[in-house]
C-alpha cells in the first residue's frame, strides 16, 4: 500500500494540493475529528492530495487543523475544503441523485448535533477524561512553546463554549444524561438505516456522508477514555463496528506502515521519535510564541478575577490555584 502521506504523483510541485491533518493515534490515521473526516473525504474522492501530519497550530491560518493548501489558497473548514475538491472534479457524490443529495445533508446535520456535543462534552469538557487521556495525548505532540497553554486556552475552553452554546449549565449530571440519550438514539437510527449495507448511501460504494459518519464512530470506539458510556453502545450494534473496520482496513490498511518516517507518534500514541530529533524553530519564532502563551493566559486570569491590582497598581494578588480547575 502506498504511503498514506506520500506526495501525489499525479499534481506538479507548484499546484500541488496539501491537507494537513493532526496525526495518528489509538489506531486511527488521526487523533482528531474533522482531520479524519477531510482525509476520508479525500480517499473517498481519489483526489491527488497530498496529506501532510501537522502538529504545530503556528503552521496553521486560524491556529487549528485541519487545512488545506494550493499556491495561495488557503481554507480551513472541512465543507469548503470539500466543495473546492469537488470544483476539482473530485467528489464523492457525484452519483447521488437530487434525493440522496437532501438525505446527505439532513443526515449529517443531524449526526453533527447528536455526536458533536458529545465528542466535546467527554473529551474535553469531562476532567477526569481530559487530564488522563486528551491533554497528555494533545501536549505531548505539540511544540514546546504551545504545551503550556494551547490544550487548556485554545482545545478545552472552545469546548466548553461549545458546550455552553447548547446548554445553560453543561457540567450539570442532567446535562450527560441528555448528550448519551441523543447521541444513543442517532446510533440506533444509523444502525438501522445501515442494515447489511456496507454503506450508508450506496450499497458497495462511499458518500460524503459515510466520512462524516466514520470520523465520530472510528473516535468513539477507539479513544481509551476512562469514563465513555457511547463506546459500549455502540458495541451493542456490530453493523456500525464493522463499517469502521471497513473504512480503516480498505482505504488505510496497515496504519503502522502507513505513517511517514518523521511520524512522531506510533497508533498507540506513544512517541516514536527521540526528543533530540525534534524540530527546532528560530529563536524570534520562540519568543513571540512565549509572548503571545503569556498574554493568553494574562487574559485570561483577569477575565476570571484571578489578578486584582491594588489602588497604587504596583502590587497584584494571585490566585496560586492552577488554571484548569476553573473548568
Amino acid at each position: 500500500m502506498s504511503n498514506m502521506y506520500e506526495r501525489a504523483k499525479s499534481s506538479s510541485e507548484g499546484d500541488e494540493m496539501k491537507l494537513f491533518v493532526w496525526g495518528p493515534g489509538w489506531g486511527l490515521p488521526s487523533i482528531h475529528a474533522e482531520s479524519l473526516q477531510i482525509m476520508t473525504y479525500v480517499k473517498f474522492s481519489g483526489a491527488p492530495v497530498r496529506i501532510i501530519e501537522c502538529e504545530n497550530p503556528w503552521q496553521s491560518p486560524n491556529g487549528n487543523m485541519p487545512f488545506f493548501q494550493q499556491d495561495s489558497r488557503l481554507l480551513v473548514l472541512p465543507t469548503k475544503i470539500c466543495a473546492y475538491l469537488k470544483q476539482k472534479n473530485y467528489s464523492c457524490d457525484f452519483g447521488l441523485s437530487p434525493k440522496q443529495n437532501a438525505e446527505v445533508v439532513a443526515y449529517t446535520q443531524f449526526v453533527s448535533e447528536a455526536f458533536e456535543p458529545a465528542l466535546q462534552y467527554f473529551c474535553w469538557v469531562m476532567d477526569s477524561n481530559y487530564r488522563s487521556v486528551m491533554r497528555p495525548c494533545y501536549s505531548k505532540r505539540l511544540p514546546w512553546f504551545y504545551k503550556f497553554w494551547y490544550t487548556d486556552r485554545r482545545l478545552r475552553y472552545s469546548a466548553l463554549e461549545f458546550m455552553q452554546s447548547l446548554y445553560k449549565h453543561p457540567l450539570l449530571n442532567s446535562t450527560e444524561s441528555e448528550v448519551v440519550q441523543k447521541a444513543q438514539d442517532c446510533i440506533k437510527l444509523l444502525s438501522d438505516k445501515l442494515g447489511t449495507q456496507e454503506y450508508f448511501l450506496f450499497p458497495h460504494s462511499p458518500s460524503s456522508l459515510d466520512a462524516v459518519i466514520f470520523s465520530y464512530l472510528a473516535l468513539f470506539l477507539k479513544i481509551p477514555l476512562p469514563n465513555f458510556p457511547l463506546k459500549e453502545i455502540i458495541r451493542v450494534t456490530p453493523n456500525l463496528e464493522r463499517f469502521v473496520a471497513r473504512i480503516l482496513h480498505r482505504y488505510y490498511g496497515n496504519i503502522r506502515d502507513s505513517l511517514t518516517t518523521s511520524s512522531y507518534f506510533g497508533i498507540d500514541g506513544h512517541a516514536t521519535r527521540k526528543p533530540s530529533d525534534e524540530v527546532q524553530y528560530p529563536r524570534n519564532q520562540k519568543i513571540l510564541s512565549i509572548g503571545v502563551g503569556i498574554a493568553v493566559m494574562l487574559a485570561f486570569a483577569f477575565k476570571n478575577g484571578m489578578v486584582e491590582f491594588g489602588m497604587n497598581g504596583t502590587r497584584a494578588e494571585v490566585n496560586e490555584q492552577e488554571d484548569e480547575d476553573n473548568f
